[in-house]
């Protein structure tokens, strides 16, 4: 497992990113992965679809290890 998934600065980082994306566009990458970009979609725009895919990602990716992390049991 990739360890570095679990640290929280970039389980919150991923989740701030993947939030500022869907304010920016007004959408969800869910959601825009069904529409397809829009035709007058610029350079800076296509860059975002890149690292929101990135973002999202790594989202899921430390979610995934989030739940599947045992808890402890009390003492």
């Amino acid at each position: 497992m990739d360890t570095i998934l679990l640290e929280p600065e970039l389980v919150e980082r991923a989740e701030r990113k993947v939030r500022e994306f869907e304010a920016r566009y007004h959408t969800t990458l869910a959601q825009l992965e069904a529409e397809g970009l829009p035709g007058n979609a610029d350079y800076a725009m296509h860059e975002d679809y890149i690292e929101w895919h990135y973002w999202a990602h790594r989202l899921a990716q430390s979610q995934k290890a989030l739940n599947t992390v045992p808890e402890a049991e009390p003492a």
